[in-house]
């Protein structure tokens, strides 16, 4: 037997070379066929009222594609399902249009075993949706999608309201004369249960009328408080008698959709005269003599607009309008009645300040003295007039004939 020859260095370099090129083969075919290829899908759909077939708008639209990660959303977040769309574990979302339809372009996932494939696949998605007045919802079965495709039919689900909105309209009046408010107010609402918990709490700006929308479970009854407060100003709220309300109660109830408005009142401490008009009578009653109204010394008087403070002490106001002069009107020919002793225009526009009365309005005492010397004072001896004006008094007022004056002691 020959011996057998041994291989040559070249032949080693060789055989060495081929089995680094074998194992490199190896693990690049391990590698490819373990990596995972991403696809992309689409899928939309319609969402609609169960008792009106109507699309539902703004419904959010949330797209899983593991069904427990779906459950855990639901059940987290159920008492505030606006967090889902923080979730990691989205992977699409969404809202509905006025017709209730949405769609969710690019669904995106990764598989290393594709069911066509590295070119194509598809996966089960999972969805939540949720509106206010239909609440969190999940759809019944899962919807399929394929890479590269949008399956915009493929989601047809259809709720029951369970709440309802319901606007609530606000009027704010003068208690004075019920008329609305010209002034902006700030009006804290609380909004209850019927077990008087509190449901809800908002600041809203009324200017005289105002509403607002609270949403509330389908068919059930609310209770309403409003606290209603104006800074720096002579305003505070009363209710309709004009009594002050400091801490309003849950007393106003709401059970339809469309409730009638509700009234709410407001005094001011800072109030105003009317243009206070009439005739005076310095002697007797005035009754008619002949055409006359009244005597010729009921003419040409000065009068003076004085305040009687709670001790009955007179003190006159300064203002323009708290000074006049009666005068004659009419002049007699053809038998025309001629009136003495009118006045008109005295303390118009006159603010002042009252705190203290507790009905819808306050009553100001006044004295319409005569200033016999025309000094411009209240004297002694000097006659006057006491009337009791109302803060109410819409302009002016004509507090007809006055007679039987009393003296300045």
């Amino acid at each position: 037997m020959h011996p057998r020859a041994l291989p040559s260095a070249w032949d080693r370099r060789n055989y060495q070379a081929f089995a680094i090129l074998q194992e490199a083969l190896l693990i690049t075919l391990i590698l490819i066929s373990s990596c995972s290829v991403v696809f992309r899908g689409g899928v939309g759909g319609i969402i609609t009222d169960k008792t009106s077939s109507s699309g539902i708008e703004d419904v959010r639209v949330w797209a899983y594609l593991d069904e427990s990660a779906r459950d855990t959303d639901y059940t987290n977040h159920g008492s505030n399902p606006l967090e889902i769309e923080n979730s990691s574990m989205v992977k699409g979302s969404a809202r509905t249009d006025t017709n209730g339809e949405f769609t969710i372009s690019a669904i995106i996932w990764d598989s290393s075993n594709p069911l066509f494939g590295k070119t194509a696949d598809y996966k089960k998605v999972f969805f939540l949706f949720y509106h206010e007045l239909y609440g969190l919802k999940k759809n019944q079965s899962s919807i399929r999608i394929y890479s590269d495709a949008t399956n915009s039919g493929s989601v047809n689900e259809s709720f029951d309201t369970i709440k309802e909105r319901s606007t609530i309209s606000f009027r704010i009046e003068d208690v004075a004369n019920n008329n609305p408010l010209g002034e902006s107010v700030e009006a804290k609402i609380t909004i209850y249960s019927a077990l008087d918990e509190v449901i809800e709490e908002r600041t809203e700006e009324i200017n005289g009328t105002g509403s607002i929308e609270v949403t509330k479970d389908k068919e059930a009854t609310i209770k309403v408080s409003v606290s209603l407060k104006k800074e720096l100003s002579n305003w505070s709220q009363c209710d309709e008698q004009g009594a002050p309300v400091t801490t309003p109660l849950p007393t106003t109830t709401i059970t339809s959709t469309n409730p009638s408005p509700i009234r709410l009142f407001m005094k001011s401490s800072k109030l105003t005269l009317p243009s206070i008009s009439g005739s005076i009578r310095l002697s007797g009653t005035g009754t008619p003599t002949a055409n006359h109204l009244g005597t010729s010394a009921d003419d040409n008087q000065a009068l003076l607009l004085c305040e009687i403070d709670v001790n009955d002490k007179l003190i006159l106001l300064t203002q323009p309008s708290a000074r006049r002069v009666t005068a004659q009107r009419g002049t007699g020919a053809n038998n025309e009645t001629v009136f003495h002793g009118e006045f008109n225009g005295l303390g118009a526009n006159i603010e002042f300040v009252d705190i203290t009365y507790t009905g819808t309005y306050a009553t100001k005492r006044v004295a319409i003295v005569v200033d016999a010397d025309n000094d411009g004072a209240p004297e002694v001896e000097e006659k006057f007039f006491e009337v009791a004006v109302r803060s109410n008094e819409q302009g002016s007022w004509n507090v007809g004939v006055i007679s039987n004056p009393d003296t300045i002691e």
